[in-house]
């Protein structure tokens, strides 16, 4: 993922955006043996709640059958009550909430004077409630729009768009932007 990232944004922005989300390298995936990218969860006091690693493509796409990966688990007392990035936060800007880890920083490196975190997946915004104080916009997948709509202010990125594929998300729209 960081080096595709670095074809858009170079490599010293790409470098201080891991740095900023405490990004690294992850597990070694068992099957393919694919080094994976691991997302570091931390709450506002910085502490660590939990890993999450995902595998990518040189395309920066998913490897669809590579699942996820966590080294740091629950029954170890490592649990999942925040929001990705949250630790990253700048106290007077808004916050915009992504689904995916890779949104967040994808839209980190082209909007930087925003707060961007991750809530790791369509069904995680749980933990929403850690944002108390700042003005939080929610920015879904295209198919999760009516959903996320009826829980907070939902910025509605894809009307900027001239066409949208059902499953997009505002990585894709920043990306088709920079091809």
């Amino acid at each position: 993922l960081f080096c595709f990232l670095t074809n858009f944004w170079g490599l010293d922005k790409v470098r201080y955006a891991f740095s900023k989300y405490n990004v690294s390298t992850g597990l070694k995936e068992r099957n393919t043996g694919v080094i994976g990218t691991r997302f570091w969860y931390k709450n506002r006091q910085g502490k660590i709640c939990f890993d999450k690693t995902m595998f990518y493509a040189p395309d920066g796409h998913r490897l669809k059958d590579c699942p996820p990966m966590r080294k740091y688990k629950r029954k170890w007392g490592y649990k999942a009550d925040c929001l990705f990035g949250e630790d990253s936060l700048v106290e007077g800007r808004p916050v915009f909430v992504v689904e995916s880890e890779k949104s967040a920083i994808i839209a980190h490196l082209e909007y930087p004077d925003f707060n961007w975190v991750a809530c790791g997946g369509k069904n995680g915004l749980k933990a929403l409630s850690n944002l108390e104080g700042y003005d939080v916009w929610l920015v879904p997948d295209v198919d999760a729009a009516q959903e996320w709509g009826k829980i907070g202010k939902v910025w509605e990125w894809w009307k900027k768009c001239g066409q949208v594929g059902d499953k997009w998300d505002i990585a894709d729209y920043i990306l088709s932007k920079k091809c």
